[in-house]
């Protein structure tokens, strides 16, 4: 799960054919803030990120 500044909760997902899991890319990020590029749905309230670019933010101060 990716959690934006505004509280909402993204579901990593693949565009890909079967699906893949995205587990593997978001690993080495986990616990850290990063910039995500890519396109984003919402469906029944749910949201989903298909993540095309994505890099570390640099550390707070």
């Amino acid at each position: 799960m990716i959690l934006a500044d505004d509280g909402t909760f993204y579901l990593p997902i693949s565009s890909d054919m079967p699906a893949t899991g995205q587990n593997e890319r978001l690993m080495k990020f986990a616990g850290d803030s990063v910039s995500i590029r890519g396109k984003v749905f919402e469906r029944g309230g749910a949201h989903a990120a298909v993540i095309e670019e994505m890099n570390a933010e640099p550390a707070a101060r």
